[in-house]
C-alpha cells in the first residue's frame, strides 16, 4: 500500500473549478478632447455647433450668389416668354450689370440677425419676383414695359387677358419666393458678416459697375441707332434697354431719368 500511495503522491496537485471566476477589469477609454468654439455666435453660431462647420461654410457660400441667380433665372425667362432673340452682347451686359445689384441686396441682407435677414431676403425675392410678373404681363398687353418717367394708364382688362395666356409663365416667376421661403432657411445662411467681406461685396459690385460702364461709354455714338451708349446714357427706349441690360438695370434708368428730366 505504501508504493501506490507514493505513486499517487507522484501527481501534480489541480486546483477545483468551482464556478466563480475573477471579475475582468474593463479598460478605460481615454476621453476625446472637446474642441470649442471660437468663433463669434452673430457670425457663425446657430444652435448646431462646430460638426456642421464645413457645412456651414457652403451654406455662407451659396447665400452670396443667391440674388445673382435669381435676377439672372428672371431674365432669362422673362426674355424666353417673350420669344425675342438676344445675342452675347445682351447676355454679357445683362450679367455684369446684375452683379452690382446683387451684391447690394446681398450686403443689405447680411447686416443684421439672421432671422431679420431672412424676412427681408423674402421680401426682396417677392418684389422681384412680382415685379418681373407684372413686367411680362404689361409687355404683353400693352406691347412696351412700363416705366415711372413715361407713365401710361394701365388697362386691367388686358391684364387680365395677358394672365390668362402667359399663368403659366408667370407660376414659374414666383418658384423663387415659394422656394425661398419654404426651404430657404436650410439652404441659405443669411447671417451677419464679418466687416472685410461686407467690404468685400462692395468693391465687387463697383468693379463690375465701372467695367460696365468702359464697356457702354467704348460703343460708338451713333444718332440713327439705339446703341449701347445711347440707350444708357440719352434717349431712354425701355424695350430695346431690358433687352440689352435686363429689366432691372432698365428699371433703374427709368427712375434716374425722373429727376434728370
Amino acid at each position: 500500500m505504501s508504493g501506490l500511495n507514493d505513486m499517487f503522491n507522484e501527481f501534480p496537485d489541480y486546483d477545483v473549478f468551482t464556478g466563480e471566476t475573477e471579475p475582468v477589469k474593463k479598460r478605460r477609454r481615454k476621453p476625446k478632447p472637446i474642441r470649442e468654439n471660437t468663433r463669434d455666435p452673430e457670425d457663425y453660431g446657430d444652435g448646431f455647433g462646430i460638426y456642421v462647420e464645413r457645412k456651414e461654410y457652403t451654406r455662407n457660400f451659396i447665400t452670396v450668389f443667391y440674388f445673382l441667380i435669381l435676377i439672372l433665372f428672371l431674365e432669362l425667362v422673362l426674355r424666353l416668354s417673350l420669344l425675342e432673340s438676344f445675342g452675347f452682347n445682351s447676355l454679357l451686359y445683362t450679367f455684369t450689370l446684375s452683379v452690382p445689384i446683387s451684391a447690394v441686396l446681398t450686403f443689405i441682407c447680411t447686416l443684421f440677425s439672421q432671422k431679420v435677414n431672412r424676412i427681408l431676403s423674402n421680401i426682396f425675392t417677392f418684389i422681384i419676383c412680382f415685379w418681373f410678373a407684372f413686367q411680362l404681363l404689361y409687355r404683353v398687353a400693352e406691347k412696351h414695359f412700363f416705366t415711372f418717367s413715361k407713365p401710361s394708364p394701365i388697362e386691367f382688362d388686358a391684364l387680365w387677358k395677358a394672365l390668362t395666356e402667359r399663368g403659366l409663365i408667370v407660376a414659374v416667376m414666383l418658384v423663387p419666393f415659394v422656394f425661398n421661403l419654404l426651404v430657404g432657411g436650410k439652404v441659405f445662411a443669411f447671417r451677419r458678416i464679418r466687416i472685410p467681406a461686407k467690404v468685400t461685396l462692395l468693391l465687387v459690385a463697383a468693379l463690375f459697375q465701372l467695367t460696365t460702364m468702359t464697356m457702354i461709354s467704348l460703343s460708338k455714338h451713333n444718332p440713327y441707332v439705339n446703341t449701347s451708349y445711347n440707350l444708357y446714357n440719352l434717349e431712354l427706349d425701355e424695350n430695346e434697354a431690358a433687352d440689352r441690360f435686363g429689366l432691372l438695370t432698365t428699371q433703374r434708368l427709368d427712375i434716374v431719368d425722373i429727376f434728370i428730366k
